[in-house]
């Protein structure tokens, strides 16, 4: 019976070639780490990216220097990970300071490349994109979530939040202590409650207008869906 496998060798005699033209032509950053050694050795994009001599960036510890604490504790524990079969795959997202002290986060994936005869990994490969943009993105966002849940919580107004199809509301999905002050229900009654019935219980025109406006600039809030933002990176 044949060997229906492939030869990738034969089928492609430059692959390595083609792999690092491809690199080079795309975003992506590519790095060893050697973990006999505890070093990471970068491509010289990596430290042209962080505006650092290339011999300096693959200094040994200089990874452990560039990064919080924090972050390389996380890396050693992924790398962990993927050793005990616990992940198919490394990833990692840290933080790295460029050579004016900023720092720029940057996502590091791969597996492992090497291993001895015993089958022990010894070294560890793959690419890395900077995130710094989403980051930022993710950081600007949650600050405003924050300070909109502040004014949420402390505001004197009832407000409701629900899932709507035309404009109608449906389903209570959340409210403040205001709301059920309002309508003297707890807040999983309130939750529990058909919407049409909350606006249909005897509170004045303005209250219910008020509710609607408030219904309808839910429906604008909700169709804007930061996760694809993460396209930009």
């Amino acid at each position: 019976m044949k060997d229906k496998s492939l030869n990738t060798d034969s089928l492609f005699p430059d692959s390595a070639i083609l792999l690092e033209q491809a690199l080079q032509n795309s975003q992506a950053l590519w790095w060893v780490y050697d973990l006999r050694k505890g070093q990471c050795f970068f491509c010289a994009e990596t430290a042209e990216s962080l505006g650092l001599d290339p011999e300096l960036i693959n200094d040994p510890g200089m990874l452990k220097k560039s990064m919080p604490r924090e972050d390389f504790e996380l890396m050693q524990d992924n790398i962990g990970l993927l050793m005990r079969g616990g992940s198919t795959l490394y990833e990692t997202e840290l933080r790295l300071k460029d050579r004016q002290g900023n720092i720029r986060w940057f996502c590091m994936k791969g597996n492992f490349t090497e291993k001895t005869a015993d089958g022990i990994p010894v070294k560890l490969a793959g690419i890395a994109f900077e995130i710094s943009n989403r980051k930022n993105i993710e950081a600007n966002l949650n600050f405003i979530k924050d300070k909109f849940d502040h004014i949420l919580k402390n505001t004197s107004n009832a407000i409701l939040f629900c899932e709507c199809t035309n404009a109608i509301p449906e389903r209570i999905i959340e409210c403040n202590d205001s709301a059920c002050k309002m309508f003297n229900l707890s807040a999983n009654e309130l939750l529990r409650t058909a919407p049409a019935s909350i606006l249909n219980s005897g509170i004045n025109e303005n209250s219910v207008n008020n509710i609607y406006k408030k219904l309808r600039a839910y429906l604008l809030i909700k169709s804007f869906k930061p996760d694809k933002l993460n396209r930009f990176d």
